[in-house]
């Protein structure tokens, strides 16, 4: 498994890192083909992304856990594709921008 940590300001609004998730996504052609939580992290959100339309193989998965204040992105091994290391970079890189504007206005 390939897993990033997202760098979380100290001062976040979890609502935020909720939109802004979706927001990169959907920017970068992503579609939401799952959003539930997972039981071993209490009071998370946890997403599994697909590139456009077509079901191109791969799938990235983002998860906030609010509880212990983190946020990653990851790819398991059997659901790697074409697309998923450089989405996963773009994300991270693009994340971690807007969450830093977010705190600084």
């Amino acid at each position: 498994m390939l897993t990033s940590e997202v760098h979380l300001p100290t001062k976040v609004d979890f609502r935020l890192v909720e939109h802004l998730v979706e927001e990169c996504c959907r920017s970068i052609g992503l579609t939401v083909k799952m959003k539930g939580s997972l039981s071993k992290y209490p009071d998370s959100i946890h997403w599994h992304f697909k590139q456009g339309t077509q079901e191109r193989r791969g799938t990235l998965e983002v998860t906030l856990w609010r509880g212990g204040r983190r946020l990653w992105l990851s790819v398991q091994a059997g659901r790697t594709g074409t697309w998923t290391q450089d989405a996963m970079a773009k994300m991270k890189r693009t994340l971690e921008i807007k969450l830093k504007q977010s705190v600084s206005r």
